[in-house]
């Protein structure tokens, strides 16, 4: 660069925006190089805005308006590393005259607007700020000069110097124009304690509200004290509830630091309506962390009566406060905060509440148990209303949903305040009834599942209840498998169900009987009709033809178990005679005793099929007759296998139409069978 650059200036800030970015410095950049130097507009951590910079022109992309100049920052710019800074620029002109106007306001008196209050020590005022514009509290005593404006100093110290979100923050300890001192605070919008009180006592939820309130108010009290500071004067009128909800502890003024105490002065100060017993003394070495105990316990007191601890005046007040008896509630205030109470007011500061802490935590447990005890009294009014569904005697589908539903919302009602509170012993008893009756309920309803699962999730079954429920499950066992047999034996004898096993174990049959009719008298040798070699052939067309349409026919044959028993049984029996016709043709066995071995295999076959083939034991008989007389009277094979396999025949014929007619396969019913014909 060889001409020279008028010096740009920009602000390097922590955010991400350009305004409300906090102020860090500020970086001049001019043709020598750049600089980085504090912000003198504006205070540590201040934010930037337009009263602070009025000159600003806008982002990085609209800084300069030619191009020549915006060529020439960005040159420069270019030799700044890479920060975490925001970067805003200005103008190019140190001593921009759009400044001036903030420039001006520094140093400017604060307008007293009008006044916000009044205490013992001093007056606040409304004050109105230039810079920053915005509205403050300040605080000037009543009499300017002397010993009310050192108290005042010393309270604005203290306060000063506890930075806490909820004790109000000193912006600036000042001289006036009048050379008074002032105090500038920052203004609190809202309403005190005792405010709530008045307007919310009989109100519902005021309780909570109250001493949520105090509770964060003893945050900024447990602060002081790990500061060394002792408030003195905790109440009702010194706690006050923003506009948004945030608390503060208001009203240092009577403060004292216990490691200083050379910088006070004895003398009896504090609120007689709720003053501890060691502050009668007026003397600053009684006095100790417990005395704040006292005077949180005096607050309590307040928010569960709605008065304050001490009603009398004049010597008798005093009198009351050196005794600080403990004081007797009425049945409405909860035990727990009255029994917190007079601890805190103990008269001996060694028998108090240990801390600040202890005292919130105690607190914090009675809206811990408080949520409990509302569970709990929510369950007894769901169990009330289920109670009265019960003894209905006829229940209707609504009633019965209505009555799980009370039911349930009880137990979680209870469950919930166990939950917070497992030393609920009336919770618990409430669940074990609510389970066992419940049970009882679905046990006598006949559901036994629901019953066994309820008293599974709860685990508080009665012994007597949990084994009428195993009882009941077993005995459920046992109707199921009966009822499992039962069905099997219908699904058996079912007509509808085993007419198609019948029907082609009939058909199979049939095929299988003419088949052997047509093999014994194709033959001229009226001796011997067939040789070994070709029964065995026989078998394998028997084998293929029946064999095929049985397995064509098998899911129907196969739908019962008898018929699953007669398809393995002639499936095995067509086996068997193939096996004993090729037996006995390689061994030159005759043919009449292989015959006769296979009347025998087919005996047993048929003897199987019954009652899929209801005159499967007549025929299975005739096939054993038919053996013997083989055996007896080899002479007679030909005579007894023919009339045997008409008897066959006919049977077989007769079974394959009735499980036709049964089968529904004909519109007309058959005759009603005889009795010998049903069996």
């Amino acid at each position: 660069v060889t001409e020279p650059l008028r010096p740009i200036r920009a602000v390097l800030g922590s955010g991400g925006n350009v305004w409300g970015s906090t102020i860090q410095d500020v970086l001049t950049i001019s043709s020598h190089g750049w600089t980085r130097t504090p912000c003198t507009r504006c205070s540590p951590g201040q934010q930037l805005g337009p009263s602070i910079y009025p000159d600003v022109w806008g982002g990085v992309g609209d800084a300069l308006s030619k191009e020549s100049e915006r060529t020439e920052f960005e040159m420069r710019l270019s030799t700044v590393q890479s920060s975490d800074v925001t970067l805003t620029m200005l103008h190019s002109d140190e001593d921009s005259p759009e400044s001036t106007d903030a420039l001006d306001a520094l140093g400017m008196p604060i307008e007293l607007v009008s006044v916000l209050g009044q205490g013992g020590m001093g007056t606040v005022f409304l004050g109105r700020q230039a810079l920053p514009t915005r509205d403050v509290a300040v605080k000037k005593a009543r009499v300017s000069g002397g010993k009310l404006e050192n108290l005042l100093l010393l309270e604005a110290t203290i306060a000063g110097s506890l930075e806490h979100p909820n004790i109000v923050p000193i912006h600036e300890i000042r001289r006036s124009e009048d050379s008074e001192i002032e105090v500038v605070m920052k203004r609190i919008q809202g309403t005190t304690l005792r405010d709530l009180i008045g307007t919310s006592f009989q109100e519902k939820g005021y309780l909570e509200k109250a001493l949520t309130v105090l509770i964060q108010a003893t945050h900024a009290l447990e602060f002081a004290h790990s500061q060394g500071v002792v408030h003195r004067d905790i109440k009702t009128q010194n706690i006050m509830i923003g506009d948004f909800g945030e608390t503060y502890l208001l009203d240092w003024g009577i403060a004292i630091q216990m490691n200083n105490l050379s910088s006070f002065q004895d003398g009896l100060v504090g609120t007689p309506s709720g003053m501890a017993p060691e502050m009668l003394s007026g003397n600053l070495k009684d006095i100790s962390k417990a005395t704040d105990i006292f005077l949180l316990g005096s607050t309590l007191h307040e928010i569960l009566t709605g008065k304050t601890r001490y009603q009398d005046d004049g010597p008798d007040l005093f009198r009351e406060i050196r005794r600080s008896e403990p004081f007797v509630y009425s049945s409405d205030v909860p035990v727990e905060l009255a029994e917190l109470v007079n601890r805190c007011c103990h008269k001996s500061p060694k028998a108090r509440v240990g801390s600040v802490l202890e005292f919130r935590e105690a607190l914090e447990k009675y809206q811990k148990l408080k949520n409990a005890s509302e569970l709990l009294a929510m369950g007894m009014r769901e169990m009330k209303v289920a109670e009265a569904i019960i003894e209905q005697p006829n229940r209707s589908k609504l009633e019965r949903t209505k009555l799980y539903y009370h039911i349930h919302r009880a137990r979680f009602a209870y469950e919930r305040a166990l939950a917070i509170n497992p030393s609920l012993s009336e919770a618990l008893t409430r669940l074990q009834e609510l389970v066992n009756k419940l049970a009882r309920m679905l046990l006598d309803e006949g559901n036994h599942e629901a019953a066994a699962w309820f008293g599974e999730s709860s685990g508080l079954l009665q012994p007597s209840i949990q084994g009428e429920i195993e009882e009941a499950m077993e005995r459920a066992a046992l109707i199921q498998r009966e009822n499992e047999r039962l069905q099997n034996i219908g699904k058996i004898n079912d007509p509808k169900a085993s007419f198609r096993t019948r029907t082609g174990l009939g058909i199979g049959l049939l095929i299988c009987s003419l088949l052997m009719i047509y093999s014994l008298f194709s033959s001229q040798n009226q001796t011997l009709p067939v040789s070994g070699e070709q029964l065995v052939v026989e078998s394998l067309v028997l084998l293929v033809v029946v064999g095929g349409v049985l397995s064509w026919m098998r899911r129907r044959i196969v739908a019962t178990p008898d018929g699953q028993r007669a398809f393995v049984g002639v499936m095995g029996a067509l086996g068997g005679i193939l096996a004993i016709r090729w037996t006995c043709s390689s061994f030159g066995i005759a043919p009449g005793v292989t015959i006769t071995l296979e009347k025998f295999i087919a005996a047993v076959a048929f003897f199987g099929s019954y009652p899929a083939i209801p005159s499967g034991a007549v025929i299975g008989g005739l096939c054993v007759a038919g053996g013997f007389v083989g055996v007896l009277e080899p002479s007679l094979q030909i005579t007894s296998s023919a009339i045997m396999l008409f008897l066959i025949i006919t049977l077989l014929a007769r079974d394959t139409y009735y499980a036709l007619q049964e089968g529904g396969l004909k519109k007309t019913s058959p005759p009603e069978p005889s009795s010998s014909s049903k069996r």
